[in-house]
């Protein structure tokens, strides 16, 4: 697992205490990033395994909810996990062990390397964010047009009911 500090001071490894929120989307796009190379790899051998192509939004989607399981952060800490720490060793240590953000994290390394603009939403119902969810732009009559890829969601596409949202593009660098 890659240690990042997250504010300053690494409780474990892999595990930050929460600093800010313009800290958290700044580690969180730091780790989308980080998470590329290992995306590349898992969509390519989960095409080659599978025998389907998963370069499609819906398919990637259902390989993604295939091999998931949220489990919420531990209390005080926020776990902001790449691709490989979620995937071969994370801090439950059991693959695929995640919470949102991670998720978010790894949704949007897969949909970056599969050629597909994404970013992701915040989403809240009062003044702090309870909930991120990546999101996917499709093409739709000449316009990009954002769909949501809430892996903690049944189905591509949708979220639950929240007061307000706020979405970011990710872009690489």
């Amino acid at each position: 697992m890659e240690e990042i500090k997250l504010g300053g001071e690494v409780i474990e490894r892999g595990a930050y205490k929460y600093r800010s929120l313009i800290d958290t989307l700044n580690q969180i796009d730091k780790q989308i990033q980080r998470s590329l190379r290992f995306a590349r790899h898992w969509t390519a051998r989960q095409t080659e395994l599978t025998g389907t192509d998963i370069n499609d939004p819906q398919a990637l989607y259902k390989a993604l909810k295939n091999v998931l399981h949220y489990k919420k952060d531990p209390e005080k800490i926020e776990l902001l996990q790449t691709m490989q720490s979620l995937m071969l060793d994370n801090y439950w240590g059991r693959p695929g062990y995640g919470d949102c953000d991670c998720f978010t994290i790894t949704a949007c390394s897969c949909l970056l390397v599969t050629g597909y603009p994404t970013g992701y939403t915040l989403y809240g119902n009062g003044a702090q964010p309870t909930h991120i969810a990546s999101d996917v732009y499709v093409k739709n009559y000449g316009r990009l047009q954002r769909i949501p890829f809430d892996l903690v969601a049944p189905e591509i596409g949708r979220v639950r009911d929240y007061r307000w949202s706020r979405s970011y593009k990710v872009e690489l660098n």
